[in-house]
C-alpha cells in the first residue's frame, strides 16, 4: 500500500513537471492589444520603418490590432497594426506632434513587427514589414 501510494505521488509530480515544461515552450499566446505598451511598441517599431525607408513624412500608429508573445531565449513579441502617414515632416527621434493632420490621399498601411528582447542583454530587436492594407 505505501508503494502504491509512493508510486502514485511520483506519477503525479512527473506530469506536473512535464506539463509545467511543456507550458514553458509552447508557442505564441495572444495579449491584449488594447494595452498601452503594445500602442509604445508599435510606435518605436513604426520609427524604425521610417528610418529604414527614409520616409520624409511621420506616420502615425492608428490601430493595434493583434498582439502574440512567446518565450524563446527572450521575448518575441509580434504586433499587428494599422498605420497612416501624416503631413508633418520626419525629423530624426522628433515626436509626431499631437496636432498633425492625417495625409488622406495616402493608403493606410498594415504592419506587422516583431520584437525580440534579451532582458539579460539589454537587447531588443526590431523587424518590421508594411503594407498597403487594402492590398
Amino acid at each position: 500500500m505505501i508503494w502504491t501510494n509512493c508510486i502514485f505521488a511520483l506519477l503525479i509530480l512527473l506530469a506536473t513537471i512535464v506539463l509545467t515544461e511543456a507550458n514553458s515552450i509552447h508557442g505564441p499566446e495572444e495579449e491584449d492589444p488594447s494595452l498601452p505598451m503594445y500602442h509604445a511598441m508599435a510606435v518605436d517599431s513604426l520609427n524604425q520603418y521610417e528610418e529604414q525607408n527614409e520616409l520624409s513624412n511621420h506616420h502615425v500608429v492608428l490601430e493595434v490590432i493583434k498582439v502574440t508573445k512567446q518565450v524563446v531565449a527572450g521575448y518575441l513579441t509580434t504586433i499587428d497594426f494599422y498605420a497612416a502617414r501624416t503631413l508633418c515632416k520626419s525629423v530624426l527621434y522628433d515626436l509626431v506632434p499631437p496636432d498633425c493632420p492625417l495625409d488622406t490621399v495616402s493608403p493606410t498601411l498594415l504592419c506587422q513587427s516583431q520584437l525580440w528582447s534579451r532582458r539579460w542583454l539589454n537587447k531588443r530587436e526590431i523587424t518590421i514589414k508594411c503594407s498597403n492594407a487594402s492590398t
